[in-house]
């Protein structure tokens, strides 16, 4: 994807913020798709951990968001977008030295390590989130909003790819853990040197310490009707299709028996299909606007959740089918990405965006966190069966959540009315956008 970061009248500090932002992200890239790719699944897995711990550990960063985001964009928007997020990049790096470094630990201690080194990177995780594209905002011309968000999840998507296949071939069928600490003591690296570009991208806008209570910055944001709609539509999205990547690992590995290489190989085809939506959904929504690429996201995530679950009538070519499937949820999940980030910065006003920003991403992590508190408490209780039969072919409950969800997003197409119809310059209270 091309894209002249000259366009729409860029200045010299919007061009240097824009690539700074691209190699913060691609740097931060290897942590982050570590939830999604296998690669901590496996090392949770090589600890000993149950299947429905795995689920619930994995949901940590999202409670994180959805609990401590709102707070920290209400300090950032009154003290300083880049010193709370530097502070969030700083402990997140501390959270994957510690994961690193957790593996030396006694048996009775190396799995509640872990989960803290997890906790940390998860707050860390949140606390530059909370005033990322706040941050953003005056750097990103709104002419192209839609095709650099697109360049910059293309670049980092694709490390992310380029690194899980690396890993892939690193480890074995059931790598020694070792090997994982070797993995997330590169990540580690990554994120340490990733504190330099991040400390590069300029704070256009300047602070505004205003008197305002916590209380009023929200209902501010409650009040703003068009806004709260779209985040309750991204909320009811994720709540069904977020926690879809940890049921294909756990099939693969429990149910499937593929080894740590292949599982986290497919985590790669799955970032790859995520490359390609992300190079096409950007120039998508630019030119069509989000609507249509969220009607194609419920059709198509409906698509490979229900193929997924009917993957055994599939079985002279099941290698390249599961691969397929993979590469088709990463294709969806990025373009519905990008159509998200563009709705929501076509909404924001042009005053407390750290909070309204934030507002949504809570949202969107309250359902990426209940997908996942769902996982992991069905399985818990024993929801669903073990085993059931369709024709000749045995599912599992993983199966069975995977059927509940696709027939869910399937069901949801009804709930686009929420989503605003507003151009890319658009606000949340129907000005233009900043």
């Amino acid at each position: 994807m091309k894209l002249s970061l000259s366009q729409g009248g860029a200045t010299p500090t919007q061009r240097s913020g824009m690539l700074n932002t691209i190699v913060t992200q691609c740097l931060g890239a290897l942590a982050l798709t570590t939830f999604t790719n296998g690669i901590l699944l496996v090392y949770l897995k090589a600890l000993g951990v149950s299947d429905a711990r795995i689920a619930g550990y994995l949901s940590i960063q999202s409670i994180a968001v959805a609990v401590l985001v709102i707070p920290a964009a209400y300090v950032a928007d009154r003290h300083g977008k880049k010193r709370v997020g530097l502070a969030g990049v700083l402990l997140s790096a501390l959270g994957f030295i510690v994961l690193a470094l957790a593996g030396f630990l006694s048996s009775a201690t190396v799995e509640p390590v872990s989960v803290i080194g997890i906790a940390f990177y998860s707050v860390g995780y949140t606390l530059q989130v909370s005033s990322w594209f706040a941050l953003l905002s005056p750097i990103v011309p709104d002419t192209f909003r839609g095709r650099f968000f697109g360049v910059l999840r293309f670049s980092w998507q694709l490390t992310g790819v380029l690194f899980a296949g690396a890993c892939a071939m690193f480890l074995s069928h059931d790598s020694p853990l070792s090997t994982h600490q070797g993995v997330l003591g590169l990540i580690a690296v990554a994120m340490v040197i990733r504190i330099r570009y991040y400390l590069k991208i300029p704070e256009m806008e300047a602070t505004k310490d205003r008197q305002t209570s916590p209380a009023a910055a929200i209902v501010r944001v409650l009040q703003s009707h068009r806004f709260m709609a779209f985040c309750s539509y991204v909320l009811l999205l994720f709540l069904f299709t977020h926690g879809a990547p940890v049921l294909f690992g756990l099939i693969e590995k429990q149910v499937m028996k593929l080894g740590d290489n292949t599982v986290v190989a497919l985590g790669g085809v799955l970032m790859a299909g995520s490359v390609t939506g992300f190079f096409i959904g950007g120039f998508a929504v630019d030119r069509l606007g989000p609507k249509p690429v969220f009607m194609f996201s419920h059709f198509g995530y409906a698509a490979v959740l229900l193929l997924f679950v009917g993957r055994g009538f599939f079985a002279p070519a099941l290698s390249a089918f599961i691969g397929l499937l993979h590469f088709g949820f990463g294709f969806v999940l990025a373009t519905s990405s990008v159509a998200i980030s563009a709705q929501m910065l076509a909404l924001i006003p042009s005053e407390g965006k750290s909070m309204f920003t934030s507002m949504h991403l809570a949202f969107l992590r309250w359902g990426s966190s209940l997908s996942g508190l769902l996982i992991a408490g069905s399985l818990k209780v024993g929801l669903f069966s073990e085993t059931w039969k369709v024709g000749k072919h045995t599912m599992s409950s993983f199966d069975a959540i995977l059927l509940l969800y696709g027939a869910m997003v399937f069901v949801l197409v009804a709930t686009l009315t929420l989503i605003p119809s507003v151009g890319t310059g658009g606000t949340a209270d129907g000005r233009r956008g900043p």
